[in-house]
């Protein structure tokens, strides 16, 4: 295994003070609530907003990995993601995709050495080589040239497609499959990313979709939904939950989407009494302006029963935040997230503490967020394709991956159906409950057309 990349030490501060289960974290959470100043306005999404250029001030001479030689008759993977530091104010600028990357980057590696230490595939050892990619393209460009160049069977690459596109173009040359952990935008389902290029997640509107139905059931029928303008993603899932309330035949007390000063400054906004009068809050956003809106709605006293999205769910904020943000004038209260998977030791699936022990073995911390568990699923698809094609090659593995139905993986069966991505994901609704969470339901997010 190649150790020379930084998968191992800078997890989020409350993680770092932390080497046994999740819940002795809880005491340090207070550490992960500061939201930095200009332009942290803008979090790191899975749909930037423009494409992204190399960072020409940082240099382009990182130092290329020098991993042991794996067996000559091994099924190589390489790892192209980018696990920086996951705090905004101490991170590298060039690090814009690591609190999306990392989790799955690291659920990936432990997932390979565990096939691997059960006996490989096709009668091979598989090995893993990974890179920090930092967010760089001249840095994902080079070491997939360096990769394809040394045999790998795999490539795993970035949730956002302008970050991973040299890395697809050279595999689409090279006829070596690609897979993407996280990637949200429509084009990975319909191979417009890539012919080999694949997702292991829907797109964000069968989130927000997914949202509206629960909430629906719930038995609510007005709506506050607060959206973070910075994130396409978090975009989305709100404008796929408006669609979908709307049809059900729900209203609208508020609607509004939100930077971060305009988050900041929400008591001032005059149209905010209007959230109050909702039987529900919905709020799509990152981190950084979805936890000021919260801390704001409940300094003002509105205790409405809160949802929030997925992309919500980056692992660098507890409940608990709320509460010591606020100084203890308010808490998180009735709140529940939707996410793809429980590290809280509930998920109902059979496979997913197997998966959560891995990681710990490999950081000595559980992981942060829900997204971890798409990496360990990424292994479970491709092993499987791989057995059914008995081959590597990528059309051939591929073609496999296109034609599964109900394949079963740590998070849960998926279905392709034809596609790149898969046709839904059961996510779980996680309950706040006295500063942690506890699993409450799942709910499918599924794909239309």
């Amino acid at each position: 295994r190649d150790t020379s990349h930084c998968l191992v030490g800078s997890e989020m501060c409350i993680r770092d003070r932390c080497s046994a289960a999740l819940l002795c974290c809880l005491v340090a959470a207070s550490c992960s609530s500061g939201s930095g100043e200009g332009t942290t306005d803008a979090e790191p999404t899975a749909s930037a907003t423009a494409t992204p250029e190399p960072n020409e001030a940082l240099g382009d001479n990182l130092p290329t990995p020098t991993p042991a030689p794996p067996p000559a008759n091994a099924i190589k993977v390489g790892v192209l993601l980018d696990v920086g530091n996951l705090e905004v104010e101490n991170r590298d600028p060039g690090n814009v995709m690591s609190p999306l990357d990392r989790p799955a980057a690291i659920a990936v590696e432990a997932a390979i050495e565990a096939l691997d230490d059960a006996g490989g595939l096709l009668g091979r050892p598989v090995s893993v080589q990974s890179v920090d990619t930092t967010s760089r393209l001249s840095v994902i460009d080079r070491e997939a040239g360096r990769m394809i160049d040394d045999g790998v069977d795999l490539l795993v690459v970035t949730c956002e497609f302008d970050f991973a596109k040299p890395a697809i173009d050279r595999a689409e040359e090279a006829g070596i499959l690609v897979i993407s952990p996280c990637a949200g935008e429509t084009g990975w389902a319909t191979g417009d990313a890539g012919r080999l290029a694949f997702s292991m997640v829907p797109s964000p509107d069968t989130y927000g979709r997914a949202m509206a139905g629960y909430a629906w059931d719930q038995g609510f029928r007005t709506a506050a939904v607060l959206s973070d303008g910075t994130a396409p993603e978090a975009t989305e899932e709100c404008d796929a939950f408006r669609d979908e309330w709307r049809t059900l035949g729900g209203s609208f007390s508020f609607d509004q989407s939100f930077g971060l000063r305009a988050a900041e400054a929400l008591d001032e906004n005059p149209d905010v009494a209007q959230v109050g009068e909702a039987d529900v809050i919905v709020v799509c956003a990152f981190r950084i302006i979805g936890f000021e809106l919260m801390l704001q709605l409940r300094l003002l006293g509105i205790e409405t029963i809160m949802l929030a999205s997925p992309s919500l769910d980056t692992g660098n904020w507890l409940p608990l935040d709320i509460a010591n943000a606020a100084e203890g004038a308010a808490d998180l209260g009735d709140f529940r997230l939707f996410t793809l998977a429980s590290v809280w030791g509930d998920d109902p699936s059979p496979k997913m503490q197997a998966a959560i022990d891995q990681y710990f073995e490999s950081q000595d911390i559980t992981p942060n967020s829900g997204r971890f568990v798409v990496g360990a699923d990424l292994v479970d698809v491709w092993a499987a394709a791989v057995r059914s094609a008995g081959s590597v090659d990528g059309t051939d593995v591929a073609g496999e991956i296109r034609r599964m139905r109900d394949i079963e993986t740590v998070s849960g069966a998926l279905s392709f159906a034809g596609d790149q991505a898969p046709m839904s994901r059961e996510l779980r609704v996680m309950r706040h409950n006295n500063g942690t969470y506890v699993f409450e339901q799942l709910v499918t997010a599924e794909r239309r057309g």
